[in-house]
């Protein structure tokens, strides 16, 4: 195993537990690309090369990262295969154009920006505007669009024209 510091002794206790100093680490491979370590405040595994995957080795067997008193938090990209669970409730689903699909509606606290064409698919669709919800825009399979506010004010620097044409 290579020497050893008075120091730095790995020992065993009565219970048969490795006991490890603070900070020294279980290096893997070659270049020591893998690490496993405890610096006293916090716990790491860090990984130098290639994917650290956790997995296990039976089908259906879950992975869980986190403990049922704190929050799990993702610093960087976060790619997911298959659900999204909250409270073991399906939430939501990437669709196979890409986008997220989510059945229990979706809250953006700050502003969202589209890069792109918003669709609202159903023929009672309604976008509401405000705190109070004072303006809508309402769509009805029947009757096209109703625009709801007081007041309603169009402000146009050039010409306005509203045509009640098809074509």
């Amino acid at each position: 195993l290579g020497t050893s510091q008075a120091s730095k002794a790995v020992t065993v206790d009565s219970s048969g537990d490795l006991i490890i100093p603070d900070s020294d680490k279980f290096q893997f491979g070659a270049g020591k690309d893998m690490n496993l370590y405890h610096d006293g405040s916090h716990s790491y595994i860090t990984n130098a090369t290639g994917t650290l995957k956790l997995a296990t080795e039976t089908s259906g067997i879950a992975v869980t990262i986190g403990h049922t008193t704190s929050e799990t938090t993702v610093a960087d990209n976060l790619n997911t295969t298959g659900l999204i669970r909250v409270n073991d409730t399906t939430e939501a689903t990437s669709a196979t154009d890409g986008s997220l699909q989510t059945d229990g509606g979706l809250s953006v606290v700050k502003d969202c920006v589209f890069g792109d064409d918003v669709f609202l698919l159903s023929d009672s669709a309604v976008l509401n505007m405000g705190a109070g919800n004072d303006a809508t825009l309402t769509h009805d399979g029947t009757t096209g669009l109703t625009i709801a506010a007081t007041p309603i004010s169009i402000n146009s620097t050039g010409d306005l024209t509203l045509d009640s044409s098809t074509d």
